[in-house]
């Protein structure tokens, strides 16, 4: 079963985190720092997809490969762009909204910040794509001044 958290951007747009159960714990951590609540099975949006497996690997598979067969179906099979940035992998496609990320099994709190941070940032570009930012940082930008 996937674990599901939705985002909604200042523009009503949505964007759907996705986690496959190997990555559900630290998702739930990411989750609880943004405030996001789980969201319906059923809701379409765009998608980060959350993964984890061994970084010594990560080039010579798909990244689809560890995916289900549902999910998989949703996506096309090649074409994916690789980009590496140590403890937290992406991979865009041109022709997908959805976006698939390699969080490393390494386990320490300053991972997990740099992890999160690199995962934030993407969003942040990610909404900026589609000329808005997400509706938590909106509502920080305003009380700040």
């Amino acid at each position: 079963m996937l674990l599901k958290y939705c985002m909604e951007l200042a523009n009503g747009q949505s964007l759907c985190l996705v986690g496959t159960n190997g990555i559900r714990s630290w998702l739930g951590k990411l989750a609880s720092v943004i405030e996001l609540g789980h969201c319906e099975t059923n809701v379409e949006c765009p998608r980060i997809i959350f993964i984890q497996y061994d970084l010594n690997k990560v080039e010579e598979i798909k990244p689809t490969h560890y995916l289900d067969s549902d999910m998989q179906s949703s996506l096309p099979s090649s074409g994916w762009i690789f980009c590496d940035y140590i403890s937290t992998q992406f991979w865009f496609h041109p022709d997908s909204l959805d976006i698939i990320c390699n969080v490393s099994q390494e386990i320490n709190y300053e991972t997990d910040i740099i992890r999160m941070w690199h995962t934030m940032r993407l969003i942040y570009r990610w909404s900026q794509s589609f000329g808005c930012m997400q509706l938590w940082l909106k509502k920080t930008e305003l009380e700040l001044y």
